[in-house]
């Protein structure tokens, strides 16, 4: 299971410093196939990023993944992928068609 406690991300240290993200929770069970989605800019990559561990910037909350805090202790390589969206995303197909092609490479 991966459960988000509280994510926020922001680009410095000060307190006016821009806020990336802010206090994001959420729960998914092993095995479930989820799509982030949402307009540009609202900050779905970055999400993924600081799942994956390479989003730059203050992090606070936590990230655990099967009862491991991802502070601590690192994905094992085949326990996750990140593919970033223009590897994937192509600009013929609508959302729904490049999740569905997705989801039928997956499934």
């Amino acid at each position: 299971m991966l459960s988000l406690d509280q994510l926020t991300l922001t680009l410095g240290t000060e307190e006016d410093s821009p806020r990336l993200l802010s206090q994001i929770s959420a729960t998914f069970k092993r095995g479930e196939f989820i799509a982030v989605i949402g307009p540009s800019g609202c900050g779905k990559s970055t999400l993924l990023k600081m799942i994956a561990g390479i989003a730059t910037g203050q992090e606070e909350g936590s990230i655990h993944w099967d009862g491991r805090n991802l502070a601590d202790e690192d994905f094992i390589p085949s326990e996750f992928g990140y593919v970033p969206q223009f590897s994937i995303a192509y600009e013929d197909l609508t959302v729904g068609e490049c999740i569905e092609y997705s989801a039928r490479l997956r499934v």
